[in-house]
């Protein structure tokens, strides 16, 4: 099974800690099993930069 793993932008409250930019360690435990298990897994970090909601959709299409 084909599974992507989103991590939204958060521009309402921005990031907390400013000038970093911590992995989104949740999703990454979720996936781990998930590829053990055989699933093909991406994750789309649209915290990161932060990337518009429109370009976080179609990275997930």
């Amino acid at each position: 099974m084909k599974i992507v793993l989103i991590n939204p932008p958060h521009t309402a409250i921005g990031s907390r800690v400013p000038d970093d930019h911590l992995p989104p360690l949740g999703l990454l435990a979720l996936g781990g099993p998930l590829i053990d298990a055989g699933h093909e897994v991406r994750l789309v970090d649209a915290e990161f930069g932060p990337m518009p909601l429109a370009a976080a959709v179609q990275d997930a299409l």
